[in-house]
């Protein structure tokens, strides 16, 4: 049973996904069960994957060690779980799978911190590289 104080933000959703299926802008069903499927089979990325397309990109790029504190698990254990958790949304989301790699990479490359991801939000497509950006994440059919 739905909790009512739930209700406005469902409604919400559901106008949204009506929405881009209206316009045509991407498979709203797809994302769904995308999405579905990423909460089934790798759980762990759930929030992630929601933050990277809101574009809240922190939960992709903080370090392991802070992780590490919050979780009470080693560095090492969350460098192999987030492997096998992006390896997992590689067979469900393969764009999005990349590009959240991409980001934990230059994080851990100690690069500048401007993603794709804001790339993808602020429409600046200079710092997209080639086959990356709205379209990457949004591939639906």
């Amino acid at each position: 049973m739905l909790n009512p104080s739930a209700a406005p933000i469902v409604a919400e959703i559901a106008e949204r996904l009506a929405e881009l299926d209206d316009h045509k802008l991407c498979a709203a069903h797809d994302l769904c069960r995308r999405l579905t499927h990423i909460g089934d089979r790798t759980p762990r990325l759930f929030r992630p994957v929601l933050a990277a397309l809101t574009g809240d990109t922190l939960a992709v790029v903080e370090s392991y060690a802070v992780q590490a504190d919050r979780r009470g698990l080693t560095k090492q254990a969350l460098h192999v779980e987030w492997h096998l958790d992006v390896a997992r949304l590689r067979e469900i989301f393969p764009d999005l799978a990349q590009e959240l790699q991409n980001m934990r990479d230059r994080c851990e490359n100690h690069e500048p911190t401007g993603t794709n991801a804001q790339a993808f939000h602020s429409g600046d497509e200079r710092e997209t590289p080639p086959g990356a950006g709205k379209e990457s994440f949004l591939q639906l059919g």
